[in-house]
């Protein structure tokens, strides 16, 4: 695991942009691997099993953890609106990557009305 690795949540109500800056910032920074429990879910078919929800948990941490065991900063893309789930994710992932830096950014749809204009 590198030094200079970050985890990086994406905060904000549902269509605040947080996708869109999320595969943006990852196109321009080619060591960031994005996850998202939306793709995810999709994946699965039918998006809303809420009795699958544990296992897209499990496959959202196994995502971050091979994405951060070879080097690749994280960054999660989801509505991250639980300060709870943001530390309880953070806490697991500083535990096998101590230099591991954790930031949140917040997107709204002020943010996204500046950048359309």
């Amino acid at each position: 695991m590198s030094k200079n690795q970050q985890l990086i949540f994406t905060v904000g109500l549902p269509a605040s942009g947080k996708t869109t800056w999320a595969k943006k910032f990852c196109i321009d920074n080619p060591n960031y691997f994005r996850v998202s429990r939306d793709d995810i879910r999709n994946m699965r078919g039918i998006y809303w099993i809420p009795e699958d929800e544990p296992i897209i948990t499990i496959i959202e941490h196994q995502i971050i953890s091979s994405a951060l065991s070879v080097g690749k900063s994280v960054v999660v893309d989801a509505t991250n609106l639980s300060l709870e789930r943001i530390n309880a994710v953070s806490d697991m992932f500083k535990q096998k990557c101590p230099n591991l830096e954790m930031k949140t950014e917040k997107l709204s749809y002020i943010n996204i009305l500046k950048d359309a204009q």
